[in-house]
């Protein structure tokens, strides 16, 4: 199922900003590249900020010596 997730999520990216690229195309190739390039990083940052509100997993060693996710 993740797996799924994932793979649509990449290929609804690459669709959002090659439509985007290809509608700003008559502006030009130049700023439609760079507004292409600000939104990907514009997504990649709330993706990191999002990332950073998600709970800590803490590995603490077993006895057996095996990490153990608490």
């Amino acid at each position: 199922m993740v797996t799924t997730v994932q793979k649509s999520g990449l290929a609804l990216g690459v669709a959002t900003l090659g439509t985007l690229f290809v509608g700003l195309e008559k502006t030009g190739v130049g700023t439609a590249f760079v507004v292409s390039l600000v939104v990907q990083a514009a997504i990649m940052l709330a993706i990191a900020g999002g990332s950073l509100t998600l709970p800590h997993l803490h590995a603490r060693q077993g006895e057996t010596g095996v990490a153990v996710h608490v």
